[in-house]
Order: structure tokens, then sequence, then C-alpha cells
């Protein structure tokens, strides 16, 4: 749409009806300062939700997934610890990730888990 991430964070935080902000299918590289953001101009008691994709590039000239380029499961789980320590409070997968990225979030966060 064009719209800044900023500028929906804003938009959100003024709302009395909205819960909580998230960052969905986006790059795991990208998700840290985009919770910060959400951090910095949401209200405390608000959600940052994160649901990124497993960062693998798509060739839309062969219409095929790019060997090699996805996060490791184990880098996916560092940067989430990033993520939590920026103010994420609900974390995920999204794209190309699998039930063992899940789990290696799990195995991380274990008493987030059973909570």
């Amino acid at each position: 749409s064009g719209e800044l991430f900023l500028e929906c964070v804003k938009a959100a935080a003024s709302s009395a009806y909205v819960v909580g902000v998230g960052v969905n299918c986006t790059h795991p590289s990208f998700v840290k300062d985009l919770v910060k953001t959400c951090r910095e101009y949401l209200p405390k008691d608000r959600h940052v939700v994160v649901y990124p994709n497993s960062g693998e590039v798509w060739c839309g000239e062969t219409h095929t997934w790019k060997t090699g380029t996805a996060t490791a499961d184990a880098a996916f789980v560092d940067m989430a610890k990033e993520w939590i320590a920026s103010g994420a409070d609900c974390v995920g997968g999204c794209c190309r990730t699998s039930p063992a990225t899940i789990k290696c979030l799990r195995g991380a966060f274990p008493a987030a888990a059973t909570a």
C-alpha cells in the first residue's frame, strides 16, 4: 500500500480496541528493528507479535526457492531471542518455516511454551 510501518503502529497505538501489532511474513533480519519501532510507539500493555518467514529467496524467473538461502533454525532462534529482548511477546514462524523451526523455538523458550 505504500504506507510506512511506523504510521501503522501509530494508528494502532491510538486505538483502544487494538491489543497488539504484528509483523508477518517478513525476512527475519528486518524483525528486530520493526519490534523496536512497535515498542517505541505502542503503550506498554499492547502486544508485539512476530511471525517472520524463513528468509528464503524466491526466484521469479524459475519459480523456485533458491537453495541455501533460508535462515537455519538455530539462527532463527538466536534472532528470536533478540526480538524478545527488544519487546516482542509472541513469536512464531510464517512461510517456509517448518515444524522443526517451531520445535527449536519451543526448546529455547520452554517456560513461555507452557504458559
